[in-house]
């Protein structure tokens, strides 16, 4: 399985970016330079301000619009926590990891290839996966 991360915002950003590919390549995923060639494509998000945020859904509606058949569209990072409504409005986004959860990156994916539902584990609960059902509870 190919995996493309796309790192957006600031160097802590950088840092959990470098941290999924870790957890990936100890999985035995591959990174690929180029997101068309990738299985899941990653977008580890902005929100500190404005532009960010319009940035951050430019990317993904840009990456969803591509999206083959086969691929998954992951939002992580804060964008992905503090603006869920505005994330879950694009609709090719599969699934969302908080800043609490980049390390679960592997899981989320195991799951969304084998087309499971999922919800993260702990306090800090938000959708992975809110194809079926729609909304988290």
């Amino acid at each position: 399985m190919k995996y493309h991360i796309v790192t957006l915002g600031c160097p802590k950003n950088s840092v959990d970016s470098e941290g999924m590919h870790s957890i990936l390549a100890q999985q035995g995923y591959t990174a690929v330079a180029e997101r068309d060639a990738a299985d899941v494509v990653i977008v580890n998000t902005c929100s500190f301000i404005a532009a960010a945020r319009d940035e951050t859904l430019a990317v993904l509606g840009e990456i969803g619009a591509r999206k083959a058949a086969h691929q998954h569209l992951i939002a992580a990072g804060c964008m992905a926590e503090s603006h869920t409504a505005l994330v879950q409005a694009v609709p090719s986004v599969d699934a969302t990891l908080s800043t609490k959860q980049w390390m679960q990156i592997g899981a989320v994916v195991q799951q969304l290839r084998g087309g499971q539902v999922a919800r993260p584990p702990g306090p800090h609960s938000r959708c992975w996966n809110w194809r079926q059902p729609r909304q988290c509870r």
